[in-house]
């Protein structure tokens, strides 16, 4: 079909902008962690310490694998699990800690808060007189070390740096931020189709913010795009990546959140029925190390998420929210996990899920401008029509769509296990931003069903554009939320 656009013809024109282009859309990688870096650390900056989606939790947890704490040890007299921190560092933390659970009212800003730290001020604490300071995970404690292999290694150094709060707060971010963005850019170097899909899916607010802040989610992303990636070499008969390599990436996407197990159905559906049969033994190597990891790391961790803070909120017993008498109830009324799933499909908004996948930042109060939204999910959706090209398009389809149906599913079980009380309406704690990582999979569906799709220079375009907006608008928000711009 021919376009005649200005913006094509210049794309198409030997002058500097369409070698610019060109050049761009030559190297995905590259342009994508450059992005990412610079939108990154302007986010990371921006964004107040503590203010990411349950950031304190993730901060201590990933604190708290630094200090040794691989798997959840330290109990208080309440049977809570948690870290102890030197009460000077206690003191620092929690200046902006004790501003999380406060109204802070219209016209505040977090200028506020830095002029109180600065100020060396803490009026929670009365005593100098503790040597230490025992604070809660507050939910992180199941989580593994996997989802925070850059922070912990930052709060390594941070401590034998002697920083303070800040300073190692603000190193963590950074070491996430970088270590996320190197594995994100090499997923999209190894994959052989949806580059510039991949670079937009990981330049949404959403992504973006994650891998700004202290968070699992970046983990959990940056590592299931490297699984998609191996899965498309699959597809379309490129060079398979080398096993050992293969059952480390797999072992470390599993290991990062409890849904991505699922992604080890990739390694098995996107395989020949031949090949299955012949090298089963191969891939039985390549996954059950992840799949037995993935079983032992949750019977260590007692699939911990601090069930104390769900007693204390919905006056439920404790038991509600273990997942082994939760399945046994569920045994016992086969109809409470179905009924809690319809209410919770019927009860939510699908365009407002639809912008939390995109982004609803900080704790679903900094809200990006309606058209951001409009424009970011409009070139999102552009940058999945580009076709496989070639491959067992077949197989893409149906391995993908399965895979997605069974990581979505898996959200939804596990919050009904360990969020929702038995008699809850709908399914608790669902947020549209932990299913960020079923877009590359919707993605490949979508592309091994498609024959013709645009230039790439025009995806490249979009994907750049995209991610250009989530930084400006994801910035914007942040500044009118938490700094009264």
């Amino acid at each position: 079909m021919a376009v005649t656009s200005a913006a094509y013809e210049r794309i198409q024109s030997p002058g500097w902008f369409g070698l610019a282009i060109s050049a761009m859309a030559s190297r995905p990688a590259a342009v994508f962690a450059i992005v990412s870096t610079a939108l990154g650390i302007a986010v990371a900056g921006v964004a107040p310490p503590l203010r990411g989606p349950d950031e304190t939790a993730h901060f201590l947890r990933a604190y708290g694998i630094g200090q040794g704490d691989l798997v959840s040890s330290i109990y208080d007299d309440k049977g809570r699990k948690g870290i102890v921190l030197p009460v000077s560092f206690y003191r620092q933390f929690n200046v902006f800690e004790s501003w999380q659970s406060i109204n802070r009212g219209q016209g505040f800003s977090y200028r506020l808060v830095f002029e109180q730290y600065l100020a060396g001020e803490d009026k929670s604490i009365k005593t100098s007189s503790q040597a230490a300071v025992f604070v809660p995970y507050g939910g992180s404690e199941g989580y593994s070390p996997a989802a925070y292999l850059p922070q912990a290694a930052a709060a390594v150094l941070a401590r034998v740096a002697g920083f303070g709060f800040l300073e190692t707060f603000y190193l963590m971010r950074l070491a996430g931020l970088f270590g996320m963005t190197a594995v994100i850019a090499y997923a999209v170097a190894l994959t052989p189709a949806l580059k510039w899909t991949f670079v937009a899916i990981a330049l949404l607010p959403s992504a973006l913010y994650g891998r700004s802040v202290i968070n699992a989610d970046a983990a959990a992303l940056a590592y299931s795009l490297v699984l998609v990636a191996m899965f498309l070499r699959v597809i379309v008969a490129a060079p398979m990546v080398a096993t050992p390599a293969r059952s480390v990436w797999m072992l470390l996407c599993v290991l990062s959140k409890p849904p991505n197990v699922v992604f080890l159905l990739l390694e098995w559906l996107g395989h020949s029925p031949a090949f299955l049969r012949r090298r089963f033994g191969l891939l039985a190597a390549v996954t059950l190390p992840a799949l037995a990891a993935a079983l032992l790391w949750t019977a260590v961790s007692s699939a911990d998420v601090a069930a104390w803070r769900l007693v204390e909120l919905t006056g439920a017993n404790a038991e509600q929210f273990s997942p082994g008498w939760k399945l046994r109830f569920m045994m016992s009324n086969p109809l409470a996990f179905p009924s809690a799933l319809l209410g919770l499909l019927t009860k939510t908004d699908p365009l407002e899920f639809w912008r939390q996948v995109i982004g609803v930042l900080g704790l679903f109060d900094t809200v990006l401008r309606g058209w951001f939204y409009d424009l970011i999910g409009a070139l999102l959706i552009a940058t999945f029509v580009s076709p496989l090209g070639h491959g067992r398009r077949l197989t893409c389809v149906l391995a993908a769509l399965c895979t997605a149906l069974g990581y979505c599913l898996a959200i939804l079980l596990i919050f009904y296990l360990i969020w929702t009380p038995v008699y809850a309406d709908q399914i608790w704690g669902v947020q549209g931003r932990y299913f960020v990582p079923v877009l590359p999979l919707l993605a490949a569906a979508m592309a091994a069903a498609l024959n013709r799709g645009p230039d790439s220079r025009w995806t490249a375009m979009f994907a750049i554009t995209l991610g250009v907006l989530s930084g400006a608008g994801s910035i914007d928000a942040i500044l009118r939320t938490d700094w009264n711009f």
